[in-house]
Order: structure tokens, then sequence, then C-alpha cells
């Protein structure tokens, strides 16, 4: 009959719909259980920004039990007028080809998921993107040693995944109340999965 042929038809298309949702519960927890402990930012040399800059080097977080461990080295070739450069966590990818106001405007704000004031990596509040200043030597280098950053992780609400990080031309003040670093973009990268060497 009619009704027993609807019948059916609701039966399959409620089976489709629970074998959709177990499908689709499996995708998500195996994205969720996919272990990283380890994300790079690359300075490409080739990128427009920093090929202008003559910037390079790479920065690593190494997930430990208190948050990201990081460290790395960057090193400015040709000349250098400033020792100290702040740079920061921007919340979004960095488009590196476009023009210094469109990568600007592609990184977004400082990354501040606690909606903090802007302060310095050893202020008791600050954004979790503040990461302070890099200083560089006469050689125009910077050797980060490794360091551990409570506020950061690599998954999760506070994670720096997908997301940049900027060197700006000036140094940061860090002073509460800013809304800086408002100097320019000097460099950028971009924070992705470390993928292990083959």
């Amino acid at each position: 009959s009619t009704a027993k042929k609807l019948g059916l038809a609701l039966f399959v298309v409620s089976m489709a719909c629970l074998a959709l949702i177990v499908a689709l519960a499996v995708e998500l927890t195996s994205h969720e259980l996919v272990d990283v402990n380890t994300a790079r930012c690359e300075f490409i040399p080739t990128d427009a920004l920093n090929t202008k800059n003559g910037v390079s080097g790479h920065l690593t977080f190494n997930r430990d039990s208190e948050g990201l461990t990081i460290s790395g080295s960057v090193k400015i070739e040709g000349t250098n007028t400033q020792t100290l450069r702040g740079y920061a966590i921007h919340e979004f990818a960095s488009q590196h080809n476009d023009t210094l106001a469109d990568i600007m405007k592609s990184v977004g704000p400082v990354y501040n998921p606690g909606n903090d004031p802007h302060g310095c990596v050893t202020s008791n509040r600050r954004r979790a993107g503040d990461l302070g200043n890099l200083k560089f030597d006469a050689n125009n280098e910077v050797n980060i040693k490794p360091y551990t950053n409570r506020m950061l992780q690599l998954a999760g609400a506070w994670s720096v995944l997908g997301r940049s990080i900027v060197i700006y031309e000036k140094e940061d003040e860090c002073k509460k109340g800013d809304a800086a670093p408002t100097s320019p973009a000097f460099a950028t990268c971009n924070i992705v999965v470390a993928m292990p060497k083959p």
C-alpha cells in the first residue's frame, strides 16, 4: 500500500541520515585526535615583503606540558638600522605577495582570544599574540633561545596554527592600553604544522 511504501521510504532516509551523522562524527573525532607536537613559521625569502627587507629564518613552536616552547633564528641581509623590532602573532595567515597595506589587512589584529590589553611577553596581562621584541646583534641576526609561552597551544581556542607572525619596523614599547604595535610590518611568516623530515 501507499502507506507502507511511504513508511519504508522514510525508514531508508532516516538510516541514510544516521549513517551520514556517524560518518561526520568519526571525521571530526579523527581531526581532534591528530597529535600535533610541532609547528613552524618560515620567513620565506622569496615572499614580497621578506624579499624587500632581506629577511630569512624561522620560529619553531614545540608543545610541552605547560604550553609551547618557542625558539628560532632570524637574519636580515644588508643594512639594519633598528636593533629592537617588535613581533607578534596575528589572527590570520598572511597573503605574502600582496602590497603592505593588503598584508596588514589580511593578517587582521594581534591574536587576542582573551580580550586582554596590549603588553610584553613578561606582562601579567597581555594579548596572547604579544611576543615582545627581537634584539638583533651586530651581524643583523637574532637567535631566540627556547622559552615556554604558557598562553599558546597547538589545538583548541588558543591554537597558533593557521595564524601569522609579523615582525615590525620599530620596537614594541609594550604600553598598556595601546592597540600597538602600530609600526608597519617588516616581515611576515605563517604558522603551519611542521612536517617530519623524510
